[in-house]
């Protein structure tokens, strides 16, 4: 059969089954038993959502491997159904614009008179010169991947329309562009009346002009945010409510900002729970968290954060008869980096105790900013429970409540990374009496003479506990012998500093020190208790005997 006639007969039968109105499943390139048109190529694609936008029942477009030249428009004037697209895998589908040209969205997906919405999912969509945008749509995008193509792609990778549209499971890369602005939220184009907020979750985005634009009430949940250059914005909220949590924020460039407030046409807040914001890259960033009030009041509510590495941790503007407030509860930044502007009210409140202490990150230059063992930013002394719609999780899918610090207490540690409780080993204990064999003769030899010494170090004081008689034999329980580490750490880096960086590390020394007392006084109860109440005795009398020389 020609091409011609292909098409045709496929024109024919989209027709017959657009008046049919029944749910149908288009595939281009694909030989599917459930296909109930087939057809081919880039003219396929559009011949499918042609066809769908004219039926009232839900139905499906199924694309094969290969790149499929559009633009493409989904904008059905009655009631379509639910639309499904579904390419064959990232790796695999991808979606794309002529170059050279001038267009639009690539991908243009609308809700129906109704509500309905058209979903795509498992495809690439590669935003070339020619394109401005990658998806816009009032729906859902799933397991995709959005790419501009250097050194000059489109602007924009993914427009949300409207509320209850979202982002899963996807990696949208802009990075081709110097100034960024990874994700804002603007409600000044709404389309739908949907009340569930925009959300994106489990994805990551990098940098952009707008990478995402949300234009709806925005909820990020477990992303990965990048935005790199002079002036460049992580995650903006424009006139309206973003909330942020279990997440990871990374911002470089002179003059940017990791979170932003700002009332545009309407109040600008920020919620951000369990997020870790840190500045990276040779130039230092401005602000962590900026709240901008040009009219109405701004503000942000910060909670379990951690903002490190930026020039201020907050930036707070309010013009006259308007208010720019940051709330911090439980959180690690640092006290003294603010920048105030303007003669409106700028107000900093701390609701719970917060900390200014390094997080100890595993390995901050590798990328890796988990809590290591130790960290003061591990199990916070505010912890409320999991609030109804929060998320249980932290950042790699793990329960956000966790003994982390081995005190016997769960609670929630500061930043998208949740410490996991520790373990427990056993300790070898390594008798002063040797016998030794040869041939049928064997000699024992008495215990080795020894000579007590006073202690004049922490991990001497400690040493003399953990393997003295009190603990002889004893399986003491790995959190308390880590906690033990960390003070030790701790006491001998303060012992080479000096000024403000020497008083931080002395604080974090006594504060582990504590635990260590609560942890061994707690593995010593119960009906099966790890240590003695003598051995428990013994490394809680180091720890405060270390504690009573870290003078404050």
């Amino acid at each position: 059969m020609s091409s011609r006639a292909f098409r045709s007969s496929s024109v024919a039968l989209l027709l017959v089954l657009a008046a049919r109105a029944w749910s149908a499943t288009y595939c281009v390139d694909l030989s599917d038993s459930s296909c109930d048109v087939n057809d081919m190529g880039s003219a396929g694609v559009a011949s499918a959502l042609a066809a769908a936008a004219q039926t009232a029942d839900d139905d499906t477009i199924k694309i094969g491997a290969g790149t499929y030249l559009g633009p493409y428009t989904y904008m059905p004037s009655g009631d379509a159904g639910t639309l499904t697209i579904i390419g064959s895998g990232s790796d695999k589908t991808t979606v794309s614009v002529p170059v050279p040209g001038s267009f639009g969205p690539i991908l243009w997906l609308a809700r129906d008179a109704v509500g309905h919405a058209a979903n795509v999912s498992k495809l690439a969509i590669v935003i070339p010169s020619s394109a401005i945008i990658g998806v816009q749509t009032d729906g859902l995008v799933e397991d995709a991947r959005i790419t501009s193509v250097p050194p000059n792609g489109g602007a924009f990778g993914v427009e949300l329309f409207g509320t209850g549209s979202g982002i899963r499971r996807c990696q949208i890369e802009m990075s081709n562009v110097p100034q960024s602005t990874g994700v804002e939220s603007d409600p000044g184009n709404t389309l739908s009346l949907d009340p569930a907020p925009a959300f994106i979750e489990d994805s990551s985005v990098i940098d952009g002009v707008a990478t995402v634009r949300a234009f709806a009430p925005l909820r990020m949940t477990r992303c990965r945010v990048s935005a790199n250059g002079n002036g460049s914005l992580a995650i903006a909220a424009r006139g309206t409510n973003v909330t942020v949590e279990d997440s990871l924020i990374l911002v470089g460039g002179g003059g940017a900002f990791a979170l932003r407030a700002a009332s545009e046409m309407g109040p600008g807040s920020l919620l951000v729970r369990q997020v870790t914001a840190v500045s990276v890259g040779a130039t230092q960033a401005l602000a962590g968290i900026s709240v901008d009030a040009e009219g109405p009041d701004a503000s942000a509510d910060v909670r379990h954060s951690i903002i490190r590495g930026f020039k201020n941790s907050t930036a707070r503007t309010a013009v006259m008869n308007a208010s720019a407030t940051v709330s911090f509860s439980a959180c690690d930044y640092p006290f003294d980096a603010h920048l105030v502007q303007g003669p409106g009210n700028t107000t900093l409140t701390e609701p719970e105790p917060n900390i200014d202490a390094d997080p100890l990150f595993v390995d901050a230059l590798g990328g890796n900013y988990e809590l290591s063992d130790g960290s003061p930013a591990i199990d916070a002394s505010y912890s409320p429970p999991i609030a109804p719609g929060e998320s249980p999780t932290d950042l790699l899918g793990a329960p956000r409540i966790q003994d982390g610090n081995g005190d016997g207490i769960a609670a929630r540690d500061m930043g998208a990374f949740e410490h996991p409780g520790p373990s427990t080993t056993t300790t070898t204990t390594i008798s002063a009496v040797t016998t030794t064999t040869i041939g049928t003769v064997t000699t024992t030899a008495p215990p080795a003479t020894t000579t007590t010494l006073p202690c004049t170090t922490a991990r001497c004081l400690f040493d003399a506990a953990l393997h003295g008689p009190a603990c002889a034999g004893v399986d003491v329980p790995k959190k308390i012998i880590t906690k033990i580490d960390g003070a030790v750490g701790l006491a001998d880096r303060a012992g080479t500093s000096s000024g403000k960086k020497q008083r931080r590390l002395l604080a974090r020394a006594r504060q582990t020190l504590d635990v260590i007392g609560r942890a061994a006084a707690h593995a010593s109860k119960g009906r099966k208790p790890h240590i003695s109440s003598v051995c428990s005795e013994a490394i809680s009398g180091a720890a405060r005997t270390l504690r009573s020389e870290l003078n404050p």
